[in-house]
């Protein structure tokens, strides 16, 4: 199958060959057992957990699959999830740096007109079994047993920082300012960027990260309005905002439709559970940055425009040139950044007047003073509420 189908093999193990031996050069020394008896080969518990991962199947089914006992089968995978998760952590999260903030902010500011956003944060009910002796600690409002995965995105849906564990009892914003990355936040240690001029305002603007209502509103956080009844200028902020927002929710989407372990209640230890989890997340990423590793042929659909290279293309020859995203303009994001640069490095942090929900007014005005063309008619805001402001 790894030479002659590779569809049949993207569809088994979620990847490439290519990308199945590049993952197997980087995790085989940690793999390696060694026993009296015959050990199972690294290369074999990287595709039983990779199996597990795509599929979801039960220790039972993958037995009768790679024949080999279930018991092995459920150690093999908790060992290689967690080792996948600790070598490709360091490969495919970036630290926490200035440079790195102002490329997600350029990123957010080209393809989903939100300046200075660095992140989109949400949190994903991941279904699993009632713990043993956990009561109701486990038990959502759904009706169903899950722990939280916490997850900030950048504008492209990688993941910029994962958070497991909590019960899903817990409201997203409690989760959240439990979190490491929360406290991080608070103490000033994600080392993100000082306040600068907005371009097309003479303000000096913190950056922030965006959430639902579920998240409380703060000088890092932008959260949308509450209510029915808003008025035609914060329905409009609430979309501008939802626009940049939802990249969390299509991450989780792409990350929940790869792998079929999300699509049912995991069959595990709690604590085998977050590594799976984790290691799952480590490897959606990895696929992004991985520009070869596209879906199979039969299931993409193609699309064509200005910037073709970016989408599916299929060419005189009949070869098929994958894309990346739709608003995607790498000319364009490399020009904000050289801005954004500048005017970090001419700022001065002192003269911010912008702290807490002052941040979110000054959007409202923002986005009207410095509106897109068609940003009212997507809203679904009509004209004669538009022409009275």
């Amino acid at each position: 199958m790894k030479k002659d189908d590779h569809e049949k093999f993207y569809e088994t193990f979620r990847m490439t060959p290519k990308c199945f031996d590049w993952l197997l050069n980087l995790v085989q020394l940690f793999l390696e057992k060694r026993s009296f008896r015959k050990p199972v080969c690294p290369g074999e518990r990287l595709a039983i957990t990779l199996k597990f991962l795509a599929s979801g199947d039960s220790y039972l089914t993958l037995e009768k699959y790679f024949l080999v006992s279930e018991p092995t089968i459920s150690l093999v995978v908790s060992e290689t999830s967690a080792v996948l998760w600790s070598c490709l952590k360091p490969i495919v999260f970036k630290k926490s740096s200035i440079d790195t903030w102002l490329e997600c902010a350029s990123e957010f500011e080209s393809m989903w007109d939100f300046p200075h956003c660095l992140g989109a944060i949400d949190g994903k009910h991941v279904t699993v079994h009632s713990p043993p002796l956990s009561g109701s600690r486990f038990f959502n409002y759904k009706k169903f047993f899950s722990f939280i995965l916490l997850g900030v995105c950048d504008a492209k849906m990688k993941f910029l920082m994962v958070d497991v564990g909590s019960s899903g009892s817990r409201g997203d914003g409690n989760v959240f300012h439990r979190s490491k990355f929360a406290k991080k936040l608070k103490k000033h240690q994600l080392d993100l960027p000082p306040p600068c001029k907005l371009y097309g305002s003479s303000e000096n603007v913190p950056f922030f990260f965006v959430g639902d209502a579920a998240f409380e509103r703060g000088s890092h956080i932008l959260t949308p309005f509450k209510g029915k009844f808003l008025s035609p200028e914060k329905r409009l902020f609430n979309y501008r905002l939802s626009r940049s927002r939802r990249q969390i929710e299509n991450a989780f989407g792409a990350l929940y439709k790869r792998y079929g372990i999300f699509q049912k209640p995991l069959q595990t230890s709690l604590a085998h559970a977050k590594s799976i989890v984790l290691s799952a997340c480590a490897l959606h990423n990895l696929h992004l940055m991985d520009e070869e590793s596209s879906t199979p042929c039969r299931t993409r659909r193609y699309r064509c425009n200005k910037h073709g290279k970016y989408h599916d293309d299929l060419k005189a020859d009949g070869t098929i040139v994958y894309g990346r995203f739709k608003g995607e303009d790498p000319a364009k994001e490399e020009e904000i950044l050289h801005r954004l640069e500048e005017d970090v490095t001419t700022s001065n942090p002192e003269d911010t007047t912008l702290v807490g929900t002052k941040v979110t007014e000054f959007f409202v005005d923002f986005f009207i003073d410095n509106e897109i063309p068609w940003q009212w008619k997507s809203a679904g805001i009509p004209t004669c509420e538009v022409s009275h402001l």
